[in-house]
Parts: C-alpha cells; sequence; structure tokens
C-alpha cells in the first residue's frame, strides 16, 4: 500500500540524522513539505541538501520552551500549516530506570516539546488566521 501525503506538511524533531533524518526523507519522498529541526544548524542544512524535495530547516532546542515554539512558527510561517509532528528529539539523555528519571529531565521532552498541548495552545492562541490552524491542532469540545 502507497501512502501520499501531497499537501501536508511534516515537522520532524531531531531531523538531522538517524531515525529523524529517514522519517523526514520518507514524508518528502511521499509528497510532504518538511521541516526538520535540531541543534546544529551545520547538520541541518546538510541533512535537508540530501533529502529530496522541499525540505526546510530550522534549529532549535526541543527541550526549550522558546526554541520548540519558534520552530512551530517558524513551519507555520514557511508552509502555512501543520500536519504531522514527530517529535523525535532527545533532550538531556538519561540512562536508567525510567523511575529514576528527574522530573525536570522528564518535563523537557514530555510538556516543553513541539508536539505538547502547551506548546501546542500558544501556538494556537498566536496565530492571526484561525482558518490556517490545522484540524488536527484545534482543541477538541467537551
Amino acid at each position: 500500500m502507497e501512502v501520499r501525503l501531497d499537501g501536508k506538511v511534516a515537522l520532524v524533531t531531531g531531523g538531522s540524522r538517524g531515525i529523524g533524518k529517514a522519517m523526514a526523507a520518507s514524508f518528502s519522498a511521499a509528497g510532504a513539505r518538511v521541516m526538520i529541526s535540531s541543534r546544529k544548524a551545520a547538520s541541518l542544512r546538510e541533512a535537508a541538501a540530501s533529502i529530496s524535495g522541499e525540505v526546510a530547516w530550522f534549529p532549535a532546542n526541543a527541550g526549550d520552551d522558546a526554541g520548540a515554539t519558534a520552530c512551530v512558527e517558524a513551519t507555520m510561517e514557511r508552509f502555512g500549516r501543520l500536519d504531522i509532528l514527530v517529535n523525535n528529539a532527545a533532550t538531556n539523555p538519561y540512562r536508567g530506570p525510567i523511575i529514576g528519571l528527574d522530573r525536570p529531565r522528564a518535563l523537557k521532552t514530555s510538556v516543553r516539546s513541539p508536539g505538547s498541548a502547551g506548546t501546542a495552545r500558544r501556538r494556537q492562541r498566536s496565530c492571526t488566521s484561525p482558518g490556517r490552524w490545522p484540524p488536527s491542532w484545534r482543541p477538541r469540545s467537551g
């Protein structure tokens, strides 16, 4: 089964290498326009150049609230919409039992990332044209 993503926009954090870069390339090959993000601009530039299709990049730390918000805003500004989010970025790696993970490190990727509910709500409030807001990001009523 072939899945086409023509007309869709994907944002992939941690998109400069590894699994993130492979996902970005797959989305692009399926017709999506893609924004990749990671901390290092040079790595992003190189990754974007190696992926065919319409691929943009934005340097940001997904664990930083301001960076995550700026990344979503840059995607909306560049492509006018956001349909697919892959929150692949790792921040402040932790090795060991999950029970030992401290709250600040856990919150970096689960609450403050571009895909978090808080970031989505902030982005929705700052969107000047509600008609441009992707349906999948609208808050559900009830």
